[in-house]
């Protein structure tokens, strides 16, 4: 895929991007909603 011009990308990097900054409180909502719980699973 990656070949024919397909950008991969993970779970991770998709969660990072839309935090856009870790430091806001919108970065840190998630990563105690999303980030954390899932490391709880």
């Amino acid at each position: 895929m990656e070949q024919n011009g397909v950008t991969l990308t993970g779970t991770n990097q998709i969660i990072a991007e839309l935090a856009g900054n870790w430091t806001t409180p919108e970065g840190s909502q998630i990563v105690q909603e999303v980030v954390m719980e899932a490391l709880q699973a």
